[in-house]
């Protein structure tokens, strides 16, 4: 605990957020969860996300002819040396379909099994990413240390602690009682329709 005596010279610590944003340049992260897909509204003027219902006659959002955006999340590992951590990572299409492809081919597989380094070049709309499979380093000892408190290198436990943080920050664009078995089935169901 830390008394303040003088709010006008005190600085905070930065309050780091466990959503990741990806910087421009490479970044290389290990997917340690499951994904899981949700469906969201971008409300410009908001500069927000909202949850979507599924439904036009449910959901504000679709009645006001604001397109739903669907993305993948990952718990992931921030392979840095210095400072490595646990984050939720929310793709688009272009990037997570890229993750289903080397899923499916012989030559990587599961995509938990090797890093994966991300460029991204460019900002705002005029933005392109490029997903690159990674070697199977292993991990350090830094590394372990955040993996092992919670398990962290099970990917059931992986999922279950990436829905915990959407649970924590009130996203609920997809049902966050879902139990490791129900996530697996989603996973493999997702993979089979693209």
């Amino acid at each position: 605990m830390q008394v303040i005596k003088n709010e006008s010279t005190y600085t905070p610590p930065p309050v780091e957020s466990v959503w990741l944003k990806l910087e421009e340049g490479t970044t290389t992260l290990r997917i340690l969860s499951h994904s899981v897909n949700s469906v969201t509204h971008f409300v410009k003027s908001e500069k927000k996300s909202h949850d979507c219902t599924g439904e036009v006659k449910t959901c504000q959002y679709c009645q006001k002819n604001n397109k739903p955006r669907q993305q993948w999340a990952y718990l992931v590992l921030l392979r840095n040396e210095k400072n490595p951590t646990i984050k939720v990572a929310k793709f688009g299409w272009s990037i997570f379909k890229t993750i289903l492809d080397l899923s499916k081919d012989k030559d990587y597989g599961d995509p938990r099994s090797y890093d994966v380094k991300i460029k991204r070049v460019g900002q705002d709309l005029d933005t392109e990413y490029t997903v690159i499979p990674g070697k199977d380093f292993p991990y350090n000892d830094q590394e372990m240390a955040i993996l092992m408190p919670e398990d962290l290198v099970d990917p059931e436990k992986a999922t279950a602690k990436l829905l915990s943080y959407y649970k924590k920050e009130g996203e609920t664009a997809f049902n966050t009682d879902f139990d490791p078995e129900e996530v697996n089935e989603i996973f493999a169901e997702e993979s089979t329709k693209h």
